[in-house]
């Protein structure tokens, strides 16, 4: 039995104790856990006072009750099949009418650009949209057998009785940030938006190739040929392109998203082919006399100049409009090798019958007539076309080449009897008199 354990009975108590236990002293181990027990719950109550209470339930954010602007390509899809076929009702029922200038000039430039053999009439290539009520989009749509037309449409959301809806309009100048950036080609200082960076130098490069046909047709010297600098401007707010003529050329252009670019290049609609040989033909003859600085202070001779842009201008037409059109030049007179003004004895007879009765000027005296006296002499039309004849005569007696010669002689030359000799190496009397017998005269 153990020692702790007492045994007592006893009559007198009427009480009997069975069992007397002694309390047992506590083991060290279970101190050391109830300490530590007690440590580990103190640190997490540290530990748990340091984590931030739950946020708040968030208030749900408010769905918008305004309902997203309509789909831009229902009225691009309405609007290109309606200038394909010819639908004018329709393409101007998706034009802006608020803007009344806007619209009168859809209105006056509608035409009808036919309907390709297959089934793309149109790509739309890239489009965005505005805060403002405001969208545009990049597209390309069929304008002649394998050419489409490529150009950025702007629209603008017009409430109608149907709801709002896209309108065709003018371009939105928002479009364009401001940023310009700059570039140079072979004859060209470039300028243009940012945003119209590819689209400036596809335009660039169009004016390249027209320079270089230009050049090559009428001669331009070889040592100039690379040294020409004009600057290229395109800017969003010019409507029309404006042309500055001084110490540089400068030639400034709408923004190159709305000059009706065709692709591929060749067609003799080509807006911007038929624009780069307008603003540079002028340039490109200059250069081509032998001595392009000279015009600037020296004017003798200027309306024999010009009388010879007139006849390009005739030839780049005549090269134009038979396909397929030239699109590199290996030799002067290249680009149209035909008569610039019908068959020879049709036009001679043309100039006879219309300078019949007429007091011609001595050839000599053209030289120094002033640049505008087509314009302030009562006789300009007089000159005006025995100028035309007299480069139709060098034409039918020298052909082509001849002219040309004649161009590249002007610019050094200090009278015209030196520019006749030194382009056909005859003297002038004897040219004069081929010329009066040629004009019955």
């Amino acid at each position: 039995m153990s020692p702790d354990i007492e045994w007592q009975i006893g009559e007198a108590s009427e009480q009997e104790t069975v069992v007397k236990t002694q309390p047992r002293p506590p083991s060290r181990w279970r101190k050391i856990l109830v300490g530590t027990t007690l440590i580990l719950g103190a640190s997490l109550g540290v530990a748990y006072s340091f984590i931030p209470a739950a946020p708040p339930p968030r208030t749900p954010t408010p769905v918008s009750t305004i309902p997203p602007p309509p789909l831009l390509e229902p009225v691009i899809h309405r609007e290109s099949h309606a200038l394909a076929t010819g639908d004018e009702s329709t393409y101007l029922a998706q034009q802006d009418q608020v803007d009344g200038a806007w619209y009168r000039d859809q209105q006056a430039a509608f035409k009808p650009w036919g309907t390709p053999p297959g089934d793309r009439l149109y790509t739309i290539l890239e489009q965005g949209y505005s805060a403002t009520g405001r969208a545009w989009a990049e597209v390309t749509q069929w304008i002649s057998p394998d050419v489409y037309v490529r150009e950025t449409r702007f629209y603008q959301l017009r409430e109608t009785m149907d709801g709002p809806q896209w309108k065709r309009a003018r371009p939105d100048r928002s479009f364009w940030s401001g940023a310009q950036w700059r570039g140079s080609s072979v004859q060209f200082q470039i300028a243009y938006p940012a945003e119209d960076n590819r689209q400036a130098w596809r335009v660039t490069q169009r004016f390249e190739r027209v320079y270089d046909i230009l050049c090559r047709d009428l001669n331009c010297p070889a040592r100039t040929r690379r040294r020409q600098a004009i600057d290229l401007i395109f800017d969003p707010a010019q409507a029309v392109p404006v042309i500055d003529v001084g110490e540089r050329l400068i030639i400034t252009l709408p923004s190159p998203r709305l000059l009706e670019f065709h692709e591929p290049y060749g067609t003799a609609d080509d807006a911007v082919t038929t624009l780069a040989y307008r603003v540079l033909l002028d340039s490109v003859t200059r250069q081509a006399s032998g001595d392009a600085a000279r015009w600037r202070t020296n004017t003798n001779g200027d309306l024999i100049l010009q009388g010879v842009q007139a006849w390009q201008q005739l030839r780049i037409q005549l090269a134009r409009a038979t396909p397929p059109e030239q699109t590199f030049i290996n030799a002067p007179g290249e680009l149209w090798s035909g008569p610039s003004q019908g068959e020879p004895g049709e036009t001679q007879q043309f100039y006879r019958d219309v300078l019949a009765g007429a007091q011609l000027m001595p050839l000599a005296q053209l030289w120094t007539l002033p640049p505008d006296a087509l314009m302030t002499s009562g006789d300009g039309d007089v000159v005006d076309a025995e100028i035309d004849a007299l480069i139709a005569f060098i034409e039918e007696r020298y052909g082509n080449a001849g002219v040309i010669k004649l161009l590249n002689a002007l610019g050094p030359a200090r009278s015209l009897e030196q520019a006749i000799e030194t382009a056909f190496s005859v003297p002038f009397a004897e040219f004069n008199q081929q010329w009066q017998e040629w004009i019955d005269q």
